[in-house]
């Protein structure tokens, strides 16, 4: 887990991801430095010159207050600071560097603008963050398998489905959102809870960035929030795939029992796994992960064929796209 900041952390905070496996300022600064640095050569397959992202909530924390600075993540020559689309600030990004900082304007909500300019003053893309509402409802997103976050194929896009070998896991996404589904990063702490409405799958584990959460058990169906998400992580249940399953089913006498593994014969077409999440005061949300029970659907979704295909350069250049962009 790393070194903690002392009790009651009980894990590091360094890395490009969350413990929930959220990219953190440090992703799309990798980015950024890939592509400033890499040769035309290296970069031209990527199909992106620059990537420009602030990294900086525009939000007043109840423990700081607003911001006093803005980074923003860019490959390019030069970036600009709109509030409201009004222009604040501007900044040069020294080569190399992978990222300017700007003077933040005095804050009151609305929205922040950085604009990406080359050498040469032409506009290249623009990166936009908001303040959030009152917290309104949870929204579910699937970040495995995805094709954006390099584990699923890359043809895969918003299709990207488990298979159902008894053993496949889907990891999801719940933050807390106001009226226009934008996150509310500092919401008080809820527990959020998570339940298997239908179709064969269960809650393996959840989790979130709080470096404080191995106090709460991993194993279980709900947890609190950090910054307005918490991460759960949900295994399939039916097994029509493995060549073992049916000698399996013979020594396991409890298959299918408390959510175990239930084994299948083959032409065995198996339902979405539908999850739902609620909190107290709070909309809830349901998300339907896809589940494949074909072996043409095992040779192409399974976690090594996913792996392979992701590390591929249409995977490795996808994913260097969606960092560049935001995701």
């Amino acid at each position: 887990m790393g070194e903690s900041g002392g009790w009651p952390h009980v894990s590091s905070s360094f890395g490009q991801l969350t413990l929930d496996m959220l990219p953190k300022p440090a992703a799309f600064w990798y980015a950024a430095k890939f592509l400033q640095e890499a040769d035309p050569a290296s970069r031209q397959p990527v199909g992106l010159p620059f990537t420009i992202r602030i990294v900086d909530d525009w939000a007043a924390s109840p423990d700081v207050g607003p911001p006093t600075s803005i980074r923003v993540v860019s490959s390019s020559d030069s970036v600009q600071l709109l509030q409201d689309g009004v222009f604040f600030d501007s900044a040069k990004v020294p080569p190399g560097a992978g990222f300017a900082t700007l003077k933040a304007p005095s804050f009151h909500p609305g929205s922040l603008m950085a604009v990406a300019y080359d050498a040469s003053g032409k506009q290249l893309g623009t990166h936009s963050i908001f303040t959030p509402g009152a917290p309104v409802a949870l929204s579910v997103v699937m970040a495995a398998p995805s094709s954006a976050t390099g584990t699923a194929p890359p043809s895969a896009g918003r299709d990207a489905s488990l298979v159902a070998d008894g053993r496949d896991s889907a990891l999801l996404h719940c933050f807390i959102v106001d009226s226009q589904k934008r996150r509310v990063v500092y919401a008080e702490p809820t527990n959020v809870t998570f339940r298997v409405v239908s179709g064969p799958g269960r809650i393996s584990g959840s989790g979130s960035a709080d470096p404080t959460q191995a106090h709460a058990p991993p194993s279980a169906p709900w947890q609190p929030t950090y910054h307005g998400s918490v991460s759960v992580v949900v295994r399939v249940t039916a097994d029509a795939l493995t060549p073992t399953r049916l000698a399996a089913s013979d020594i396991d006498v409890d298959s299918g029992a408390n959510g175990s593994t239930t084994v299948h014969q083959g032409g065995w077409t198996a339902p979405d796994i539908v999850v739902e999440a609620t909190a107290p005061g709070l909309t809830p949300a349901t998300i339907s992960i896809p589940v494949d029970s074909s072996p043409s659907g095992w040779a192409v979704n399974s976690v090594l064929a996913s792996a392979a295909s992701a590390a591929g350069p249409g995977g490795s250049q996808l994913l260097l796209r969606n960092l560049a962009t935001g995701m």
